[in-house]
């Protein structure tokens, strides 16, 4: 469906609710919205913990984690309050990929600069950061992987396993390689040219 320039600038007044509403309704114009409304926070953000390369691939995982996670977002006040309460949400998605990723990535102890966070980031954490996950974070992931599985399940057969470790598993394009018994180009070839399809698979899941 195309979306006109007036109708555009219409949907970037609207409320970050009524945005995921339009998303979960199939409206992919409104999740651009949302993207490009913080993308460049979260990045700028990322990239004090990570390098370019690597904060790249944290944000592909914290929207495709916050596209699967709307209808549960949608199902708490809370996190949508006002915009600081859903970008408060996504600085934690980002701030936990970041460690996880260099947990994974490399074996020498974290420096303390590292996982420094400014004030004003701060604030914005200080509700969210409490360790473990609570009960309905375990059962939003838990559907977030379901969604994620179903939407995968589409792909066409020799994409499944390459998208499936690499968003789950979080392996590298080497690892996958290994695993699979593939270059680690290909690999890599792959999992790009399934990215399209899955986000039209992700559209189906999210609205059934």
């Amino acid at each position: 469906m195309c979306i006109s320039l007036s109708q555009q600038n219409g949907l970037n007044e609207l409320s970050d609710r009524v945005l995921m509403e339009q998303t979960c309704a199939g409206n992919q114009t409104a999740f651009e919205i949302l993207v490009k409304r913080y993308q460049e926070t979260l990045y700028r953000f990322a990239m004090q913990r990570v390098d370019s390369e690597l904060a790249y691939d944290v944000m592909q995982f914290v929207w495709l984690q916050f596209y699967l996670s709307m209808p549960s977002l949608l199902q708490r006040p809370a996190i949508l309050q006002d915009h600081s309460s859903l970008k408060a949400w996504l600085f934690c998605i980002t701030k936990n990929r970041c460690i996880d990723e260099m947990r994974r990535r490399r074996k020498r102890p974290y420096l303390f600069s590292e996982l420094y966070t400014s004030n004003e980031e701060e604030e914005l954490l200080h509700d969210l950061l409490d360790g473990e996950p609570q009960p309905e974070e375990q059962v939003e992931l838990y559907d977030v992987r379901i969604r994620l599985r179903d939407a995968i399940a589409t792909l066409p057969p020799k994409y499944r396993a390459i998208v499936w470790l690499r968003y789950t598993q979080e392996l590298s394009f080497s690892e996958i390689g290994h695993r699979l018994h593939m270059p680690p180009n290909t690999a890599k070839t792959y999992f790009h040219r399934a990215r399209p399809l899955l986000c039209t698979a992700l559209s189906s899941v999210l609205s059934a």
